[in-house]
């Protein structure tokens, strides 16, 4: 099912259920303008993100090849299923500010041989992991949740501990063709011979804080020295860091700064997308996230519905220095974000339970991303499983669609 159909079911089923009475019909007009052109709305924009924090990846995806529980290759059979039926066009992997301590070549190789490494979130780990990433999801592994499940894959590349040559190496990993260079000769022995076409590709994330604390003109330094020679594998499309887009408005100062900074009178910086995180955040208001008044219902969906006037403001200091409108927004992070739900499992950092409140603001932003097709290209879902947002919840042999 379409997630647009599932949402348009489940808000109308619920919202029957709630009123204890039979839905009636009402009149609508719907317009026809044959004649009038509009923007064709990207279907990358009900993309998702999953991140290796909590029971995401652990436990939510990998269950590992050895598992009773049904699986393909290690990876949850029945994730794989319900993400192809949902037909999710893209997913953002590994991070999150998990991706600024990644470093890919520890998942490539042999699992037996990959080392254990520490990690922005260890101590919020499934506790059987010790508070280490084991890195049994690495590249390829991902590779093959995006082919079972048909998304294309969009990597966010380490910034903050990595550099630029670890950048280009992952680049030519992923998409040289065989026999070209010696890293695509080392991805066929590792099991892949043909190229994994990579398109979609981050340059850090949340680099005002996680991702280095770095201010627009320090991380437009680091954003050319990755970007000024890339390897011409692919056609990359590359997404700068943009601004935290909270509740007081999009930070508008970060995205000016930025592409002021990045101004090269000798030639282009290259640059397709600008990427903005949106949480629709309570987590400090005390409200739990499975029970709520009929006040708090319309708290959470006004501070959501400010993602409009996020995305118009930051739109607007865009054009100033790209008024042919070549960058788009990537709102590669959003969702509603509460306190922890003390009824989700201790080792799943983040998870918190989702209800019928949290699916009318889904649908809400989907329609504010629908009407301002012309700024953006592609949205991710903070996360898919076990987090913030999510669609699906999974410990060991349980499963339930949320």
């Amino acid at each position: 099912m379409q997630r647009r159909t599932l949402l348009k079911t489940a808000a109308f089923s619920g919202l029957g259920a709630l009123a204890g009475q039979p839905l009636l019909a009402a009149d609508a007009e719907i317009e026809l303008s044959p004649g009038r052109t509009a923007t064709e709305i990207a279907r990358d924009i009900y993309g998702h993100f999953i991140e290796h924090l909590g029971g995401v990846i652990y436990d939510g995806i990998w269950v590992g090849k050895d598992s009773k529980i049904p699986n393909q290759d290690g990876i949850r059979r029945q994730f794989i299923d319900d993400m192809r039926g949902l037909g999710v066009p893209n997913l953002r992997w590994p991070g999150g500010c998990f991706a600024d301590t990644y470093h890919w070549r520890d998942g490539v190789g042999p699992a037996a041989r990959r080392p254990r490494t520490a990690t922005y979130w260890g101590s919020n780990l499934p506790p059987a992991l010790h508070g280490a990433e084991p890195n049994w999801l690495g590249t390829h592994e991902f590779m093959e949740l995006c082919r079972a499940t048909g998304a294309a894959p969009y990597l966010a590349a380490n910034l903050a501990s990595g550099s630029p040559q670890e950048f280009h190496d992952w680049l030519s990993y992923c998409n040289a063709p065989a026999g070209t260079v010696t890293l695509a000769d080392e991805r066929v022995a590792n099991g892949a011979r043909e190229p994994f076409n990579v398109r979609y590709w981050g340059i850090g994330n949340e680099v005002w804080g996680c991702g280095g604390m770095l201010n627009p003109k320090e991380y437009a330094s680091f954003y050319k020295l990755f970007t000024s020679q890339i390897p011409p594998y692919g056609k990359p499309y590359l997404v700068a860091c943009g601004p935290r887009g909270h509740s007081a408005g999009g930070d508008v100062n970060w995205t000016s700064g930025l592409l002021e900074a990045l101004q090269n009178e000798r030639r282009p910086v290259p640059m397709s997308g600008l990427s903005l995180h949106f949480y629709t955040d309570f987590r400090g208001a005390r409200m739990s996230s499975a029970e709520s008044t009929p006040e708090e219902w319309y708290a959470v969906i006004k501070e959501g519905s400010l993602l409009e006037e996020v995305i118009l403001d930051n739109w607007a200091v865009m054009g100033k220095f790209d008024p042919s409108r070549r960058v788009k927004l990537i709102i590669d992070e959003w969702g509603v974000w509460y306190a922890h739900s003390p009824e989700i499992a201790p080792g799943f950092n983040l998870a918190q339970t989702v209800t019928l409140r949290d699916a009318v603001v889904t649908a809400m932003h989907f329609d504010i991303f629908n009407r301002h097709a012309d700024k953006v290209a592609m949205a991710n879902v903070a996360q898919t499983i076990n987090c913030l947002h999510s669609l699906f919840m999974a410990h060991e042999d349980k499963y339930v669609r949320t």
